[in-house]
């Protein structure tokens, strides 16, 4: 192999030459050169392309979340893990990987990073939070509650994880418990439209008909679907009889 060649593999950048001129042709055009009284032109290699190095953890975490928010949640997993592939304690790369894998509905996948968030940083409450989510998801709602009881330990603030407290513990039939979760999350954030919603379809599971209205209305008032809201009470109402 070409010396020239070979030192250029080595350095990772690709030199392409072309074949050695015969020397009857390379004499020839010195007599011709010799014979007008000028000199042979310099020969010059071609300039190297220029190589881009590699990304860092934090740009391939950037790339992710710029295909996450185009929806593109594949691409968006394969820069979250080039991410956590060269730092292993990215805890964000983590976390966002688990929210796109959720949002897949690989729950699985998703437990596993939003577990690895929590065991980098046992502090961080929205570790908790993420996990309880997908329990709740997948109906595992007393590991759900524990999950949020953990968020809200961490961040007394923390309005979404009560909302989404107390609508596991209206899965698990804790009903007044669950309104009180749902009266925290809104006095902590009070255009919380979703804890409207929740606390209205509690009270009227509870019969409390016109608090179960007046919150449906804000619900609604918020933007919330009327239709699909006034549905699912009504079939609470009716699921209610005896």
């Amino acid at each position: 192999m070409n010396a020239a060649i070979l030192i250029g593999f080595k350095s990772g950048v690709l030199y392409l030459y072309r074949a050695p001129i015969l020397l009857p042709a390379l004499l020839a055009v010195s007599l011709v050169i010799a014979a007008c009284g000028g000199s042979a032109p310099a020969s010059q290699a071609p300039t190297p392309t220029a190589v881009a190095p590699p990304l860092t953890a934090d740009e391939h975490f950037v790339r992710g979340n710029d295909l996450f928010e185009r929806k593109l949640l594949g691409a968006a997993i394969r820069e979250y893990n080039l991410a956590t592939t060269l730092d292993s304690k990215h805890i964000q790369a983590y976390l966002q990987k688990g929210i796109s894998y959720r949002k897949r509905g690989q729950f699985d996948e998703a437990l596993t990073n939003f577990s690895r968030v929590v065991r980098l940083d046992p502090q961080l409450a929205v570790g908790y939070f993420e996990r309880g989510k997908v329990y709740g998801t997948t109906l595992r709602l007393t590991l759900a509650v524990r999950d949020f009881n953990e968020a809200i330990r961490l961040d007394s603030d923390y309005s979404e994880a009560y909302n989404t407290r107390g609508f596991a513990l209206t899965g698990l039939g804790k009903m007044e418990e669950a309104l009180r979760d749902f009266d925290k999350a809104i006095s902590l954030k009070p255009d919380f439209d979703s804890a409207y919603a929740n606390r209205a379809f509690t009270n009227m599971a509870l019969g409390n008909d016109s608090a179960a209205m007046e919150d449906a209305e804000k619900a609604i008032r918020m933007g919330l679907d009327s239709e699909t809201i006034m549905e699912e009470l009504e079939s609470i109402k009716q699921a209610r009889q005896p």
